[in-house]
C-alpha cells in the first residue's frame, strides 16, 4: 500500500516501484528478484509472527527495493519532482541516513523490525560493501606507505 492515498499520488508510486523492480529483474533475472522480495517479507512475517510487532506501513520495504535499484544503477538519474535531477546513489544514501536516525530513536524492537525488514539488502549487499570498505581501508595505507 503507497503512503498516501490520493489517486495521483498512489499511481505516481506504483509506476516508481514497478519502474524500480523491473531493473532489478533485468539486471538480475526473475528469480533472484523474486528471491530478495521474498526474504524481506518472510523474514518481516516471522519476525513480527515472533514478536507480536505490528508492521503498519509498506515503505521501508518500498526502501528496500530502492536501495536494490540504486546499489545496482548508482549513477542512474531519476527526476526529484519531476525536475531535479539527482543520481540515485545520493538518494540512497538520503535513504540510509533517515534509516540510521529511525533505528536511533526508536527501541530496540523498532531497531530489529529494521534489521529484519533490510535483511535482504545485508544479505544481497552486504558482501559488496564489506569488499569495497576493505579496498578502499587497503588503499588509504598503501598511500600511507608511499608518503605525500
Amino acid at each position: 500500500m503507497p503512503v498516501s492515498l490520493s489517486p495521483i499520488w498512489v499511481i505516481f508510486t506504483l509506476w516508481f516501484l514497478y519502474f524500480m523492480v523491473n531493473a532489478i529483474e533485468t539486471q538480475w533475472g526473475a528469480f533472484k528478484t523474486t528471491l530478495y522480495v521474498l526474504t524481506s517479507m518472510l523474514v518481516t512475517i516471522v519476525f513480527s509472527l515472533a514478536t507480536g510487532y505490528p508492521v503498519t506501513q509498506a515503505s521501508h520495504f518500498e526502501s528496500t527495493l530502492f536501495l536494490a535499484a540504486a546499489g545496482l544503477f548508482p549513477e542512474m538519474e531519476i527526476r526529484l519532482f519531476f525536475m531535479i535531477p539527482v543520481k540515485m546513489k545520493w538518494m540512497a544514501i538520503v535513504t540510509l541516513v533517515f534509516v540510521a536516525l529511525e533505528a536511533l530513536r526508536g527501541s530496540w524492537m523498532d531497531r530489529l523490525y529494521l534489521i529484519a525488514i533490510y535483511s535482504n539488502f545485508l544479505i544481497f549487499f552486504g558482501p559488496a560493501v564489506y569488499q569495497s570498505a576493505r579496498l578502499a581501508i587497503r588503499r588509504a595505507k598503501y598511500k600511507g606507505k608511499l608518503g605525500p
